[in-house]
């Protein structure tokens, strides 16, 4: 996946990067380039959403996917005054039920979950756009074409959900991230 970060964030470009260089090559082809705008926010925790190409959308150019990933401060807590990690997190609504929740240790594995979540959703839009290309009478707009491609189950999503999805798949590569880190810890300290 060729994603082009632009950092809007108080973090350095040098950690944003580190976590998409990992993350990147654990998805398939994408034949559209990725913009993936980090920003801050105001509040604790991350957030992000992934866009698909539709009229009247200035979030995203022609020819590319688009996500944008909000990270918030590193305090969990109202007062803001100690982050409360380590906590589990999950989805919410149902699918957070089916996914499951995640041992979030700090800051860097939100942000880690919640980009890996949105770049799944960018290589589940480049899967639809491809099953649209070999059926182009089954849809007339992509969102439609997407909404219906995920539910008739053609999609192979687990309770015919993109989001119960990419929670699976980020649950696994924040896994992978971690153990990678840490392997770097001891090699580090061998």
């Amino acid at each position: 996946m060729n994603v082009t970060v632009i950092n809007k964030s108080k973090w350095s470009d040098e950690a944003v990067n580190a976590i998409v260089d990992f993350l990147a090559p654990c998805y398939g082809h994408v034949d559209m380039p990725v913009r993936l705008t980090i920003k801050s926010k105001p509040r604790a925790g991350t957030w992000g959403k992934a866009y698909f190409p539709a009229k009247g959308r200035r979030c995203i150019q022609s020819g590319e996917w688009a996500a944008v990933v909000y990270i918030g401060s590193i305090s969990r807590s109202s007062n803001r005054t100690a982050p409360q990690y380590p906590y589990a997190r999950s989805y919410p609504g149902r699918v957070g039920k089916r996914a499951g929740s995640y041992l979030a240790t700090n800051l860097v594995d939100e942000v880690v979950h919640t980009i890996a979540h949105e770049l799944r959703h960018i290589e589940q839009f480049e899967a639809c756009r491809l099953y649209r290309l070999s059926h182009p009478d089954s849809f007339l707009h992509f969102s439609g074409a997407f909404r219906h491609w995920e539910r008739s189950g053609r999609a192979g999503f687990g309770y015919n959900s993109c989001e119960y999805d990419a929670e699976k798949v980020a649950h696994g590569l924040l896994a992978a991230y971690q153990t990678h880190i840490e392997n770097n810890l001891k090699a580090r300290a061998a």
